[in-house]
Formats: structure tokens, sequence, C-alpha cells
């Protein structure tokens, strides 16, 4: 147990921290991309960004190369119908928020409650309620004037 605490403490003030390195940075703001570029994440955040003359991987850091690779800012999916095995994929492919605009409300919300407590991996979920529409229906089904209320405590 000793021997282990003592081992711990040699890991550094940069243990708990990745370092990617080596992938040319594009981040939307409309400055050039960063070439060689350094992402340092601490506690799920990014921390810096920048290239390697200005950001440095912090001591006992994992370092993670990226050579040859591109990293871009999260994608936005602004019309999705939802459902569960569709988490995963979004993700994969870099959708780092979406606006569900269908399915089940129920299982919609059971969805972004569950994604935002952490039991399970998606995007960022933005939820809306029931299509409001007019006559005739373009919806499929009669036209919903108003979601009904929810039970109190959800």
């Amino acid at each position: 147990m000793l021997l282990l605490a003592a081992l711990t403490g040699c890991l550094g003030p940069g243990s708990d921290k990745t370092a990617y390195v080596g992938a040319t940075v594009f981040d939307g703001t409309g400055a050039p991309p960063i070439l060689d570029g350094v992402i340092i994440v601490g506690d799920g955040r990014v921390e810096q960004v920048g290239p390697p003359d200005l950001v440095k991987p912090p001591r006992g850091a994992l370092e993670i190369r990226l050579d040859g690779r591109w990293v871009i800012p999260g994608l936005i999916d602004a019309h999705v119908h939802l459902e569960r095995w569709t988490l995963s994929r979004f993700l994969a492919y870099g959708i780092t928020s979406v606006r569900a605009l269908g399915g089940d409300r129920d299982t919609v919300v059971a969805l972004r409650d569950s994604v935002l407590a952490g039991a399970i991996a998606g995007p960022r979920l933005y939820i809306s309620g029931p299509m409001i529409d007019g006559r005739p229906a373009t919806g499929g089904g009669p036209p919903k004037s108003a979601m009904p209320p929810r039970p109190a405590g959800q």
C-alpha cells in the first residue's frame, strides 16, 4: 500500500490530464487551422488549445498522437427522430448536439434524462413538444393544439 501511495505521488500535476498532440485543429472561428496542434483535456473539459510552441503537455499527462488527423468542433444535427440506437452513431460521427423533433415523448424525455445523468453516452439532446398542426393535418394524425400537462415531479 505504501508503494502504491509513493508511486501515485510521482505521477505529477498532469497525471489526470490527456494531451492530444499533432492534429490539425480547425476551431470554426474563422482563424486559420492550427497545424501540429496540442489540445489539453482535464476533467472532461478542454483546457487549452494551441500550437506546440505555446501549449505544452503537462508532465505526467497521457499523450495521444493524432498526426495526420483533423479535430473540428462538435457538429449539431437540428432535425432528428430520436431512438436509443441512434445515440452512439451521433457521437461516432462527431455530432455532439441534436434537436429531436419527433418520436414518443416519454421515450425521448427518458433518453435525454439518461444522457444528462451519465447513465448512457449520447449527444446533448434538445427536445420538442408535440407538433402543432392545422387542418388538414400534415403529420398523419389529428392536430394537437397543446401539450397535455405533466404530472408533478416530472
